[in-house]
């Protein structure tokens, strides 16, 4: 992954490298995660200042805090807990036609603005046919480039990779090895390549991810208990600590012994949460994850 860096060390931050080596080589929170860059490389990118592309989540937290300010001055206390950690998207122009660099700089951004956490989807866009999912190794560069950009700024931010392809069927290129064994050997018309879909695609990108992510996911837009048993126990076999997600639009999803299933799995469940006359349905969100 080639992220611009200044060309040398200041002799002044030399000591800092073998610190920060080995706490990535130590701490409990960085275990089964790989960098794909040094310690030196994001010293060298904390001295270059900060992006100030940080309008839109500041405006969220802002409104947050004033909502919470408001409610405690009416009543004396607030009922909402509107400090809530936001969690934003860094998809659609970071992971998916904007590569890597588009991450990292939306990812900072994001960052700076106070975004605890941070979700990637390895989904490209939309074709007339269905979903297009990007290469395997597209998404990890876009992942470790939100990794750069939280250990740029010195936090622990959590990255959630989420992958598409249990319902996509179309590949934007076969420049990955990984992502070979799936193609059908025909293109659509747009171009791309079609691929086989299904939860064997999700599992295979999940286990990919899930050595650069804190968080895997699935997206489906069927809801499957049988195929979510199968994701969590591939991926728990091999990373047996990491969380899950599990993402489907579907209100079957919130049936209680559904959702209750899903989070003794281990899964994170977003749902959608009771809108306002005139919301998009999928405007708010709520996470739920097993006690």
């Amino acid at each position: 992954m080639s992220i611009p860096t200044t060309p040398l060390l200041p002799p002044w931050l030399q000591p800092r490298v073998a610190e920060l080596e080995a706490q990535w080589a130590t701490d409990p929170r960085w275990a089964g995660l790989e960098r794909s860059y040094s310690a030196a490389d994001v010293l060298r990118l904390r001295t270059t200042g900060r992006d100030a592309a940080r309008a839109v989540v500041r405006r969220v937290d802002d409104a947050l805090l004033r909502a919470d300010r408001v409610a405690l001055a009416e009543a004396g206390k607030g009922e909402t807990d509107w400090l809530t950690a936001l969690v934003t998207d860094v998809e659609d122009t970071g992971a998916g036609s904007g590569g890597h660099v588009a991450a990292f700089e939306l990812a900072r951004a994001r960052i700076d603005a106070g975004a605890p956490e941070l979700h990637l989807s390895d989904r490209h866009g939309a074709s007339t046919t269905g979903p297009v999912v990007v290469s395997s190794s597209q998404h990890v560069r876009a992942l470790d480039a939100a990794r750069l950009a939280a250990d740029v700024a010195g936090v622990a931010t959590i990255i959630v990779a989420r992958t598409e392809a249990r319902d996509a069927a179309l590949l934007t290129t076969a420049a990955d090895d990984r992502d070979r064994g799936s193609l059908t050997g025909s293109r659509s018309r747009e171009g791309f390549l079609r691929t086989r879909s299904g939860i064997d695609a999700a599992i295979a990108r999940g286990l990919t991810y899930a050595s650069h992510a804190d968080v895997v996911g699935m997206v489906t837009s069927v809801p499957d208990l049988a195929e979510a048993r199968r994701f969590a126990g591939a991926i728990h076999a091999r990373f047996p600590c990491r969380r899950l997600v599990y993402d489907c639009p579907s209100p079957d999803t919130a049936v209680e012994g559904f959702r209750r299933e899903l989070l003794s799995l281990g899964y994170v469940v977003r749902l959608p949460t009771p809108t306002h006359s005139g919301d998009h349905p999928s405007s708010t969100q709520k996470e739920e994850q097993f006690a």
